[in-house]
């Protein structure tokens, strides 16, 4: 699991930094199982409701199982957008709502655009060239 993964890592001193592993898959079904190790569990654009939601994992020995429908889009975002994210999620639910007829691409496009302009006194102090700045979009579409 994640966290002998971890710990093999550590003895074999391949790395010299931080392991955090984000691990996930969809199934045709629409069920999505996330496990995160040291990294923030993702986001969760609700087509139906129009909003996006922080889900949460109680721990790291735990994964994250839910059903994803047409148009749901999953964020995954580590350090810097993360916190950006959390800070304002209704103002980037906006951005989704008013792009989701656009393709995934155009989508992500618009709301790197949005992380990008925040104002560093919105988020911790932090040197955006240590900082990893990882967005990724995973969409549920229609099986048409």
């Amino acid at each position: 699991t994640l966290t002998k993964l971890k710990n093999l890592v550590k003895q074999r001193d391949v790395l010299n930094g931080e392991l955090m592993i984000f691990d996930s898959s969809i199934k045709e079904s629409g069920e999505f199982i996330c496990c995160c190790s040291d990294y923030p569990a993702p986001f969760l654009y609700q087509h139906s409701l129009k909003k996006m939601k922080h889900l949460t994992i109680e721990s790291e020995l735990q994964c994250l199982k839910i059903k994803l429908e047409p148009g749901d889009i999953i964020i995954a975002a580590c350090g810097y957008y993360f916190g950006i994210l959390s800070s304002d999620i209704q103002k980037y639910s906006d951005i989704i709502n008013q792009n989701h007829s656009l393709p995934l691409e155009e989508i992500k496009d618009k709301l790197l655009n949005a992380l990008n302009k925040i104002s560093s006194s919105t988020v911790r102090k932090v040197k955006k060239e240590d900082e990893d700045k990882l967005l990724i979009l995973i969409t549920m579409e229609n099986a048409n």
